[in-house]
């Protein structure tokens, strides 16, 4: 009866603390059917995402509705990084584009390499990879 109770009791006590951290992922709909490639949000309601085609949404809701803010054709965006909710980059294929007003307006950098991840640690000073052996600073 002892190790009866042992069985069942050992596994539900330690099972406590994988319920109290455990979280589940939901999924959103974003209104395209472009693959998307990349996705940052600079608090909980502000995002982006960059996807094929040159699709770059956004939400100021949290993920639940998305809206277009920018389309180049032809272009995959593979990567986004949004410093504030206004000051966002974004590259991919031989681009790299810059907007300090969350997305009306853009500026080409004219970058003429591939642009595949885009990281800043702090606002002013940031990498990306031009290609899967070169990393370059930005500041």
């Amino acid at each position: 009866m002892k190790n009866l109770f042992r069985l069942i009791i050992t596994p539900i006590i330690l099972s406590f603390p994988f319920i109290g951290y455990s979280q589940l992922w939901n999924q959103l709909v974003s209104g395209t059917t472009e693959n998307l490639n990349s996705v940052h949000f600079t608090n909980d309601t502000v995002g982006f995402i960059a996807g094929k085609n040159g699709v770059l949404l956004k939400t100021t809701n949290g993920g639940i509705s998305w809206t277009d803010v920018f389309y180049v054709n032809n272009i995959n965006l593979k990567s986004i990084y949004a410093i504030d909710a206004d000051t966002l980059y974004v590259g991919g294929n031989a681009k790299l584009y810059k907007s300090i007003d969350g997305g009306t307006n853009w500026i080409d950098l004219n970058q003429n390499f591939d642009i595949t991840k885009i990281y800043f640690v702090t606002p002013s000073h940031g990498y990306y990879y031009k290609n899967k052996s070169e990393i370059c600073e930005w500041s």
